[in-house]
């Protein structure tokens, strides 16, 4: 559970058998040895023992990602690429909006990034010209190309 999630309100959060895993191991051996202050009741601890902020928290997944090679790394970018590997898995939306925590189906909208492949794929599967086995039309030679004409008004 979390406690006290943005807005104060509380809320669940389901966790993947392999990351229960490893919050569990941190639990049992990483947060005792930051040793924690008194009554500190936070999952993630500072090298302090106190409750590690958004700004720590930030710095540790730059860190990491920067570690993995993974390039320029932050808690945003990590909900935007679990809401968009979610999408593109086939969960529903809602159930999204529920696992990312937002109130409206339009906060979520804002996580979900679709790529150009899946519309290929979309486009393909769903429009009937798309699907279609017989070659069609003949295309040019060179690609078509549109200059820009100036807009009078």
């Amino acid at each position: 559970d979390v406690r006290e999630g943005k807005g104060g309100r509380p809320r669940r959060q389901p966790l993947g058998s392999y990351l229960r895993q490893v919050l569990l191991r941190y639990l049992e051996e990483g947060r005792p040895s930051l040793r924690p202050v008194s009554g500190e009741t936070a999952v993630f601890l500072s090298c302090r023992g106190r409750r590690l902020g958004r700004k720590g928290l930030g710095q540790v997944v730059e860190d990491y990602g920067r570690k993995a090679g993974l390039g320029p790394l932050s808690p945003h970018r990590l909900r935007h690429a679990y809401a968009t590997h979610l999408l593109e898995g086939g969960a529903d939306l809602r159930h999204i909006q529920v696992l990312l925590g937002h109130q409206t189906l339009l906060a979520t909208h804002v996580y979900t990034r679709i790529r150009p492949v899946e519309l290929f794929r979309t486009l393909r599967r769903y429009h009937p010209r798309a699907r279609r086995r017989s070659p069609g039309p003949q295309l040019p030679a060179r690609p078509i190309t549109f200059q820009r004409t100036s807009r009078r008004r």
